[in-house]
């Protein structure tokens, strides 16, 4: 194994906007407050990752009065490459002929929907991030910006900054008591179903617990991880083996690490940030099911029937399979992306492409998603 010692973990994050020793774990964790995927362990533990092409920088206020996430990407393997969004089905032959979208400086927590700028300025916020983006001499990304947060949006449209529509989030907003108070608010058949997945499960005899210490089976939860991200994207995960077991030291109980087993083989693991009331869902890994509806069991109703007691309002579920997840009581929430060229007139050049995208996002691409609506009694509307 070669998880960090506990030392790196307690470093501060540095300041490249002025220069000092940076934000201290605690005051970078006050800023981030719930938001699990901005926290001081998370960002460690995907610097510790070493990610081909991608260079973390944490530009923040004096005082720590404010601070962003910004990575320079500079490989498309580091995860954060937005070239396929504009150019979608286009990106492949663009990739052969060399287009990209890469070099860019993309601020946004790794994997995140939220978090983009921390503290109680975000103008001033954005001043640094834009000042590290020129000073880099790099186009300015802010992708998956939930649409509900109005604030973020108008600040970046009064700045003239390109929107386009980017993947929507799924979110499951808490209002229940109970796991039976969750199942009592979907829908007779959604309800019906959720039982029998329940019961086939542990009929297979597949076994769900908590890994907490998952050095021991960090091979396998790699390869889990990695052959299950290969088959959806096509693309596998853009970490190593030591990945999850430095991710639950940085975080501690804010990483929760779920394992399925049958016939004493884990076939399936999924990784919860979790802290105050909001979790998040980033990776799932999972063997082929064989009609044990362990998919069901280890992504949603288990991480929900423990969020639910643990005071989690609002629970994200990511990207894709959205109506899996509407029917199980997810709403389907619109996300943008803001751009900001490196030059005025590349910046301006761009502006009818993308109005344009956004137009065709949308209308088309996205349409059928956004229309889904849960068909449940018992969700609240709280504040991304």
């Amino acid at each position: 194994m070669n998880t960090p010692p506990a030392a790196a973990f307690a470093a501060p994050l540095p300041s490249r906007a002025h220069g000092d020793a940076g934000v201290t774990p605690a005051l970078w964790d006050h800023l981030a407050g719930s938001q699990v995927i901005a926290s001081h362990g998370w960002l460690k533990a995907i610097e510790a990752a070493s990610i081909p092409g991608l260079t973390p920088h944490y530009p923040s206020l004096p005082g720590d009065a404010g601070a962003a996430v910004c990575y320079e990407a500079r490989d498309r393997r580091c995860g954060l490459d937005p070239t396929g969004l504009p150019l979608g089905r286009l990106a492949a032959p663009a990739e052969q002929l060399g287009l990209s979208w890469l070099p860019a400086l993309i601020c946004a927590p790794y994997r995140g929907h939220f978090g983009h700028l921390l503290g109680g300025d975000p103008a001033a916020v954005l001043d640094r991030v834009e000042a590290l983006a020129d000073e880099l001499a790099l186009p300015l990304h802010l992708p998956r910006v939930l649409d509900e947060d109005r604030r973020l949006c108008r600040l970046l449209g009064e700045r003239g900054y390109h929107r386009t529509a980017h993947d929507p989030v799924a979110r499951l907003d808490i209002a229940w008591d109970s796991f039976e108070g969750y199942l009592a608010s979907l829908t007779r058949s959604a309800r019906s179903a959720a039982r029998g997945e329940l019961r086939r499960n542990r009929e297979a005899g597949v076994a769900i617990r908590e890994i907490d210490d998952p050095a021991p089976c960090a091979d396998r939860l790699h390869r889990l991880l990695d052959d299950h991200n290969r088959r959806l994207n096509g693309v596998g995960v853009p970490f190593g083996r030591d990945f999850i077991p430095t991710l639950k030291a940085a975080l501690g109980g804010s990483a929760i690490l779920y394992g399925a087993w049958r016939d004493d083989r884990l076939v399936g693991a999924v990784v919860i940030l979790r802290q105050g009331d909001t979790a998040y869902a980033p990776y799932i890994g999972l063997d082929e099911d064989r009609g044990a509806f362990t998919y069901f069991n280890l992504a949603f109703y288990r991480p929900i029937a423990d969020a639910i007691p643990a005071g989690v309002r609002r629970f994200y579920f990511g990207t894709m399979l959205y109506a899996t997840k509407v029917r199980r009581g997810c709403r389907v929430l619109p996300t943008s992306h803001f751009y900001r060229g490196r030059s005025r007139a590349g910046h301006l050049a761009l502006g009818p492409w993308f109005k344009a995208h956004a137009w065709w996002a949308r209308r088309h691409k996205y349409a059928a998603i956004l229309a889904l609506r849960p068909k449940s009694a018992g969700t609240c509307s709280g504040p991304g």
